[in-house]
C-alpha cells in the first residue's frame, strides 16, 4: 500500500512539473528602449521610445500604451502624472503580434518648495490626546485621536481647550486621519482597513467603509468634492465622496524620488 502511495506522489510531482513547463511563456523577441536614466526621467522632458528587434522581424506597426492611453515614439511628459508607470508595446509582424513592457519613473522637474512659519499664538490642548487627524469647520476644531483603547472623535473649542463633544472608538481601532465634507465627518482607522462616517453635529455614526487597494489609513483631506487619502506610502488616493471607492491615485515624487510616510493632510 505504501509503495502505491509513493508512486502516486511521484506521478503527481512529474505531472505538476510538466504542467509548469508547458505554461511558461517564451521570451519576447522585442524589448522597449527609452531615453531614461536608470528608468528615471523628468516631467519636463520628452520621452523617446525605440524597439529592440532581436531577431530582425519585418515589423508592420507598433502601438505604445502608457496608463491606458496610446503614446508616440516621442511624447512630451508635461501632462503625465509623476511616479512609476508601465509602458507596453504591441508589435505587429509577419501576421503575428507580440507584447512587451517596461517601467519608467517620472520625476518632478522642480525642486520642492521649503516654507517657513512664525508662531503667532498658542492655545491649550489635552496632552493625553494622541492627535492623528484634525480639521477646522465653522471655526471649531475637530480631532481624531489614536492609540488602541484610547481612540476618540472630538469636537473642541480650540481657544479654551474645552471638549464640546466626544465619542470613543471600539478598542480594536486606532484612530487616524479626519476630514469634513457636506456636514459629514470622515474618520480613518490605521490597520483595520475600515473608516467611519458621522453626522458632524450629532456624532451619530452614519456608516462605515472599507479601503480598496490602499493597505492602511493615515491622513484625509478634501477639495472640490473629492476626498484625498494617504496610506503611508507615496500614494495619495482619490475617493468618491458618495461611495468612498478609491477611483484613482497620485504619486508624490520630488526631483530625486518618492516621498513616503505622508500623514495628515490639509487643503
Amino acid at each position: 500500500m505504501n509503495i502505491f502511495k509513493y508512486l502516486a506522489i511521484i506521478f503527481l510531482s512529474v505531472l505538476l512539473a510538466a504542467c509548469g513547463s508547458n505554461s511558461s511563456q517564451k521570451k519576447s523577441d522585442f524589448s522597449i528602449k527609452t531615453n531614461t536614466i536608470k528608468g528615471n526621467i523628468s516631467n519636463g522632458e520628452t520621452l523617446k521610445l525605440t524597439l529592440d528587434n532581436k531577431k530582425n522581424h519585418t515589423i508592420d506597426s507598433v502601438v505604445y500604451v502608457l496608463d491606458g492611453n496610446n503614446i508616440y515614439e516621442s511624447t512630451p511628459l508635461q501632462n503625465i502624472k509623476l511616479g512609476k508607470h508601465t509602458i507596453t508595446a504591441t508589435v505587429f509582424f509577419d501576421n503575428e503580434q507580440e507584447k512587451t513592457a517596461t517601467s519608467i519613473t517620472i520625476l518632478n522637474n522642480e525642486l520642492p518648495k521649503v516654507y517657513t512659519y512664525n508662531i503667532i499664538n498658542e492655545y491649550p490642548h489635552d496632552i493625553t490626546s494622541y492627535t492623528q487627524g484634525l480639521e477646522f469647520f465653522n471655526d471649531t476644531l475637530y480631532e481624531s485621536t489614536g492609540q488602541f483603547k484610547e481612540s476618540k472623535l472630538r469636537k473642541i473649542d480650540y481657544k479654551t481647550g474645552n471638549v464640546l463633544k466626544s465619542i470613543n472608538l471600539a478598542d480594536e481601532y486606532f484612530g487616524e486621519g479626519l476630514t469634513i465634507l457636506n456636514n459629514k465627518v470622515y474618520q480613518l482607522t490605521w490597520q483595520k482597513g475600515t473608516g467611519f462616517v458621522y453626522d458632524v453635529n450629532t456624532f451619530d455614526k452614519l456608516s462605515s467603509f472599507k479601503y480598496g487597494n490602499s493597505k492602511e489609513g493615515w491622513g484625509l483631506c478634501n477639495h472640490d468634492n473629492t476626498i484625498y487619502k494617504s496610506d503611508g506610502t507615496e500614494k495619495i488616493w482619490l475617493l468618491n465622496k458618495d461611495t468612498l471607492i478609491e477611483e484613482d491615485y497620485i504619486q508624490v515624487y520630488t526631483n530625486k524620488g518618492k516621498i513616503v510616510g505622508i500623514n495628515e493632510m490639509e487643503w
